[in-house]
């Protein structure tokens, strides 16, 4: 048996894939105020 899950992330900016990977206690909410910087030049996964 299967079971599908979903997995929350944010997505914004654009050139190259930058895939943001956060540690043991973090969430996605955790590069908020860096996102903005490197929006900039990639687009950034976290």
């Amino acid at each position: 048996m299967s079971t599908s899950q979903t997995l929350p992330f944010k997505r914004g900016g654009s050139g190259t894939p930058l895939l943001m990977i956060h540690g043991l206690g973090g969430n996605r909410d955790s590069f908020d105020p860096i996102l903005p910087a490197l929006r900039a030049e990639h687009d950034v996964i976290s």
